[in-house]
């Protein structure tokens, strides 16, 4: 019995429901090889500093090592993805201790940083 693939519209005889797609894609011609080929080329690196903001004023988005390595030489934090290694997998990066002084400076330093805070939440 002949199937039909929902993508090219070929009459196939297997088919398999990708469910990225939420089609039936046939096996005889190709439709699941490019599937899987087009999966594959999503960079697995995707991260989002929620904590660091950039020159836009959004969170800062690397995409790569090379990447986060200079953001945390030039914002000045350290990542654990960066320090989870073998020599130093028990010892976490600790912290700065803030105070309450320091955070009232850091929020109430000017008014327009008081306006970017505020608009952040």
């Amino acid at each position: 019995m002949a199937n039909v693939c929902e993508s090219c519209s070929t009459s196939v005889y297997r088919t398999i429901f990708n469910p990225a797609k939420k089609q039936w894609l046939g096996v005889e011609c190709g439709c699941t090889r490019r599937a899987r080929a087009m999966v594959s080329t999503v960079n697995p690196f995707d991260l989002t500093l929620q904590h660091v903001f950039g020159a836009d004023g959004k969170p800062l988005r690397v995409e790569n090592l090379r990447q986060l390595s200079r953001a945390e030489d030039t914002y000045g934090f350290q990542s654990c993805v960066l320090s989870r290694d073998a020599q130093n997998f028990d010892d976490p990066p600790q912290q700065p201790k803030v105070d309450v002084a320091a955070l009232h400076n850091w929020k109430f330093s000017s008014r327009e940083q008081y306006e970017r805070n505020r608009a952040r939440r």
